[in-house]
């Protein structure tokens, strides 16, 4: 069944006009719980996942009343009225309309840490602290590819080590709204440096055992907000034409590569490794580390490939029937964490 995700419930750029200064702070506040209220309701058990406050952690300087300020918070209207304890009330009530709903905080600029990201990191500690339901943290991906390649290992480690300073908080952690700019690399070595890069960050995404989850912003070069914004740019992994880019076979590459280095990952994922990703979606729904197929396939070599992991580190995996039906893998990633190879 498809899972679908909502974006955004809150964003302090898509206001409508009569939110202005003349707007009394508890009609504001009346209109942003009843907006959220009313989806996350309207929406309940079919929308999965909602990032529920996007972008309102403050840049490195922010402006406030006129004058340049340090704080946690972008100075938006909706901070300026209502305060941050908005964010606590949004929350809870996306949770009130959908107790089972995913409710994500999501930000841009803080996948490679850094100062905006230890602000973030203060405001959702203080979140769970006080008992918000904040289940997951979205870490924007819009990329510069020379930030990415070929600095490869370097980056990888800052985005590791930004990842796990929130999972260790105890919320889960995902890859949001990916796509990646190359005007700055030379013309004739755009497209393969930005397959490496694509490679490289896919890589990281399934090898990470605190990445719940990834979501590209877009999939055509035709239709990208890059253009309206930076300039005109090919970030994404099809080309105007709808064709495939080296990118996309970066991100196969990526797959092949997280495989290689621990190849008890997820039997979706071995599937995803032949570069027929649509077939991944038909026969396997992943879930978490839950595995279940639809079809057996290769005359059940994937699943010989779960035994191997039975046979060699018996509490990794629980199975049921190999053939058909369901595996758990219950602690690879605890064992990854602690730098085994889970197989």
């Amino acid at each position: 069944r498809l899972r679908i995700k909502g974006h955004a419930l809150v964003w302090h750029t898509q206001m409508p006009s009569w939110v202005d200064d003349a707007l009394p702070a508890w009609q504001l506040r009346a209109a942003l719980l009843n907006r959220v209220t009313s989806l996350v309701s309207r929406y309940k058990g079919i929308v999965r996942a909602w990032d529920v406050m996007n972008e309102a952690t403050a840049d490195k300087t922010s402006v406030l009343n006129g004058e340049a300020v340090e704080g946690l918070y972008r100075p938006t209207i909706i901070m300026k009225k209502l305060g941050p304890g908005i964010i606590d009330d949004l929350f809870r009530a996306a949770h009130a309309a959908d107790p089972d709903a995913d409710l994500i905080y999501n930000e841009y600029n803080v996948l490679k840490g850094g100062a905006k990201a230890d602000r973030m990191y203060t405001i959702v500690q203080g979140l769970l602290q006080r008992g918000v339901p904040v289940h997951t943290v979205g870490f924007e991906g819009h990329v510069l590819g020379k930030e990415i390649y070929p600095k490869t290992e370097a980056v990888r480690g800052r985005i590791k080590r930004s990842l796990k300073r929130f999972a260790d908080l105890g919320v889960k952690v995902t890859l949001s709204e990916i796509d990646m700019r190359v005007r700055d690399w030379p013309e004739a070595v755009r497209m393969e440096n930005q397959r490496e890069a694509y490679r490289a960050l896919m890589a990281e995404a399934l090898i990470s055992p605190y990445v719940e989850g990834l979501t590209f912003w877009g999939f055509t070069d035709k239709f990208s907000w890059i253009h309206g914004w930076f300039g005109e740019d090919d970030p994404l992994l099809f080309d105007r034409e709808y064709g495939l880019k080296p990118a996309y076979h970066g991100c196969c590459d990526g797959v092949v590569d997280a495989l290689r280095t621990y190849p008890c990952l997820p039997t979706c994922m071995r599937r995803a490794s032949r570069g027929r990703f649509e077939d991944a979606s038909s026969n396997f729904n992943c879930s978490g580390s839950v595995i279940t197929t639809s079809t057996g396939w290769n005359n059940g070599g994937l699943c010989r490939g779960c035994s191997r992991c039975i046979a060699e580190r018996k509490e990794t995996w629980e199975m049921e029937d190999c053939f058909g039906n369901s595996a758990r893998c219950t602690t690879w990633r605890a064992q990854q964490d602690e730098g085994e190879n889970p197989c």
